[in-house]
């Protein structure tokens, strides 16, 4: 510090500042003199160069402002100074605090003068400047309602404009000395809303958009009247519904009617739009040329004081090149097959001209407000919605192009399917990624719709253009799908208007052809895309899933919730998620819904299941459709299967949820198996068996079974019935063969290992790591042909592949 800064004298007054340690030491931090002054009196001298007072409304602070002293201070600015170690310069006129230090403040609408005059003071004390006139130099409007000049200049300067309750806000919070009144997020809270102290009301709109609109006019600071209201100061009209309002200008003319763009683009840019730009144009009579245009006498109708011309025509205007019907008799459609072909270009040019419009009226002007850093949605929702469509655009430019030169040069010998076979690569290239998007691309669009007012007065704004033909971007957005079926209709109907003799039917043929083929790729495309954001939705609830599940070649099938009811999984009474893929069969635990709410968890919240395993369709031997006793529908079916690498089969039971379709389920999961193992016979990899024969029990709690405890000691007693009913043969067994099948029944009933055992670590995962077709030799020596079936490369291809499983794998 200079000396002349460290030789400031700080005068502290009143008991209370006095004693405030934090004071002292503020002081004492700035190389500020201390002369403690716990009661001021008139005998003081004065001579201190800052005084600070505990308020600015006491006898103390009128004390001081009587000896014509200026430099006041409260405790927040001098601990602000010391807080952001910044030297005290004595200011020249009392400043409680710095909550609005920096801002340049203007008012204006606030006709009350001992209002205004606190408003200043408060400003001021607040470390505010204050001018009389906005400039370019005022941060800050503060306003008491959006018709003054001064509100319209502030928004060409681009001022922040808000009501006089920021100033009273930022005093009740003067004590606070790191809070600062100029914050952008605060600042926000006290946003003067466009319709602010306006009286407005609406006209010709139906009942629905009416309530709408007048739900977004209260929300947007208006009082919401009738036309015949002494107060209303602004009529909003819809413009294509109605041609005139002298019955109400008559009664009352010194309203301000505008059209329904004006009300959304006060909504959208949240300032209140210059009425004279937006007039609402009264046709007294159908056909008059000369229109009525009413507006308040206090705006002028343009910015040069010219009337606006009404727009009359609602298409959406072409995008290229287009013919009208001229002198040239070739653009009369002379034979049906010219005819159509007509309808091709027409339609072509409506279509091309819809694209542009999405992109110049919707996606540019998108961009652009991004670019000006006040984006009206995120710029992925944006990228989502639109980023897509240039590619459509491009191609059908190059189509639309060449169906212009068509047409002007018009004969017979003219070749529409070289047009579409040149595009083909064109087609195929752009339409994919649109159509398999499409829907999230509607979504994202219909969320920002609904949830961000101003992106929802945008689109309102752009419906009324002409060149929208008053459709919405929803309508407008299912176009491009909708245009290739369109194209193949027409393409059709030329084909049986083109004789075989034409140089131009073989060409048809083939773009026919193509263009088919280009909606099949498109359709399945889509159907993979959907399968694999289905997926990554469902990895996205499942704790722990290894990402090898996520693959390319692998497609979610079906899916149930399930009960372990053997027990071997997990305890009976949690629930299963079982996800049916194409190759394997993953199983999940469904978590407990109690838990901590998300509002006061400080940690991430659990995922909906966490992942156990998967079985590997591939050694899936059986399918057991576990039949009920007596009249109890039964909800059980069980998995047999043989893991590579051990001589015994394991079985699996589970009970699947009410609501849930077991029979649908177990046919689906047959059908994977026999794709897996390269078998046909699906229908035979299911056995019924009824539950008496597994010996289930009923459950007290459930009408589910559950496998009985004393499993093992009747095992021996029921193995030739499960042997039967296994391998669907009802011969009488050797004792040789009695005994090894009781061998066998024993190690299926009893050898189920439980998933959750950890210990048994990567080898024991190993066990379903292959795909590989494991049934005994004796069903080789059987059915000979399935030895055609089950090639050995392809065996190998599909164990090795499997191995990226193993870790993941449980027995």
């Amino acid at each position: 510090m200079s000396e002349d800064e460290s030789a400031l004298v700080l005068g502290v007054v009143g008991e209370d500042l006095c004693s405030d340690k934090e004071i002292i030491q503020a002081a004492q931090l700035l190389c500020l003199e201390v002369n403690k002054l716990p009661k001021l009196t008139e005998a003081h001298d004065f001579t201190e160069d800052v005084f600070v007072v505990s308020s600015f409304e006491g006898s103390d602070y009128k004390r001081l402002r009587h000896a014509k002293k200026q430099a006041i201070i409260g405790p927040p600015y001098l601990l602000y100074k010391a807080n952001s170690c910044r030297s005290l310069i004595p200011p020249g006129k009392p400043v409680f605090c710095l909550s609005l230090d920096g801002a340049v403040i203007c008012f204006t609408g606030i006709y009350e003068e001992s209002e205004q005059e606190q408003l200043i003071s408060y400003a001021v004390k607040m470390g505010a400047r204050v001018k009389s006139d906005v400039s370019l130099q005022v941060t800050h409007l503060v306003a008491a309602n959006t018709f003054s000049s001064k509100y319209r200049l502030g928004v060409s300067l681009g001022c922040a404009i808000v009501s006089t309750e920021w100033i009273h806000q930022c005093w009740a919070q003067r004590e606070e000395h790191l809070f600062s009144g100029v914050d952008k997020k605060f600042v926000e809270k006290y946003k003067l809303p466009p319709f602010y102290n306006c009286n407005l009301a609406t006209y010709g709109f139906l009942e629905q958009e009416r309530t709408h609109m007048e739900d977004i006019a209260a929300d947007n600071g208006a009082q919401v009247v009738t036309g015949s209201d002494k107060h209303c100061n602004v009529i909003v009209v819809d413009d294509a519904r109605v041609g005139s309002v002298q019955e109400i200008s008559l009664k009352n003319d010194s309203l301000l009617f505008v059209r329904a763009e004006w009300f959304w683009v006060s909504v959208q840019m949240q300032v209140f739009a210059r009425p004279e730009m937006f007039p609402f144009i009264d046709k007294i009579f159908a056909g008059e040329s000369n229109s009525v245009i009413y507006e308040s006498p206090d705006f002028n109708i343009s910015f040069n004081g010219t009337p606006r011309t009404p727009v009359m025509t609602r298409t959406p205007e072409p995008a290229s090149t287009s013919i009208t019907p001229t002198e040239d008799n070739q653009l009369v459609p002379k034979t049906k097959r010219h005819g159509i072909i007509m309808e091709l270009y027409q339609t072509e040019t409506n279509y091309l001209g819809i694209l542009q419009t999405i992109i110049k009226e919707f996606k540019e002007p998108l961009e652009a407000e991004e670019a000006n850093g006040n984006p009206l949605i995120e710029p992925e929702d944006r990228k989502t919605i639109f980023d897509k469509l240039p590619n459509l655009h491009a191609a059908h430019s190059k189509i639309q192009s060449k169906f212009f030169n068509l047409v002007k040069n018009w004969s017979e010998e003219v070749s529409v399917g070289k047009i579409f076979l040149e595009s083909i690569d064109d087609l195929q290239k752009s339409y994919p990624p649109f159509v398999n998007f499409f829907e999230i691309a509607k979504a994202t669009l219909d969320n920002c719709d609904k949830n961000n007012p101003r992106f929802h007065a945008f689109l309102k704004v752009r419906a009324t253009k002409p060149e929208c033909g008053r459709q919405s971007l929803s309508d407008l957005f299912i176009r491009p799908v909708q245009r290739l079926p369109s194209v193949l209709l027409l393409i059709t109907d030329l084909l049986k208007k083109t004789d075989t003799s034409h140089l131009d039917h073989k060409p048809l043929e083939e773009a026919l052809e193509k263009l088919k083929g280009v909606t099949s790729h498109i359709n399945e495309d889509k159907r993979k895309t959907e399968s694999r954001l289905e997926m990554l939705s469902i990895a996205n609830t499942i704790e722990n899933i290894p990402a090898v599940i996520i693959s390319s070649h692998r497609q979610l099938v079906a899916s149930v919730d399930a009960n372990d009811i053997s027990g071997q999984i997990t305890s009976r009474t949690e629930s299963l998620c079982l996800f049916l893929f194409s190759d394997c069969l993953l199983v999940a635990k469904k978590r407990s819904k109690a838990g901590k709410s998300p509002a006061i968890s400080k940690t991430p919240q659990p995922k909906s299941c966490k992942y156990l395993g998967v079985i590997n369709l591939g050694q899936v031997k059986r399918i057991v459709d576990i039949e009920a006793s007596g009249d109890t529908a039964s909800s059980s079916f069980a998995l047999v299967f043989k893991p590579q690498i051990e001589n015994i089969e394991k079985l699996y039971a589970f009970s699947v949820s009410d609501g849930s379709d077991k029979t649908e389920f177990i046919k689906s999961v047959a059908e994977q198996m026999s794709i897996t193992q390269m078998r046909a016979d699906s229908e035979n990899l299911i056995s019924i068996m009824p539950a008496s024969e597994l010996n289930l029990e009923l459950s007290s709690d459930s009408s589910n079974y559950t496998l009985s405890k004393a499993i093992s000691k009747v095992a021996k007693k029921t193995s030739m019935k499960v042997s039967q009913a296994l391998t669907g043969s009802d011969r009488k067994a050797s004792p040789a063969s009695k005994e090894l099948t009781n061998s066998r029944c024993n190690q299926i009933m009893t050898s189920v290992t439980p998933i959750r055992s950890a210990s048994r670590g990567f080898l024991f995962a190993k066990k379903l790591a292959s795909n590989v077709d494991l049934r005994s030799r004796t069903e080789y020596d059987e059915k000979p042909d399935m030895k055609k079936r089950t090639l050995p490369d392809r065996t190998s291809a599909m164990a090795e592949s499997s191995l990226s499983l193993s870790r993941n794998n449980f027995g």
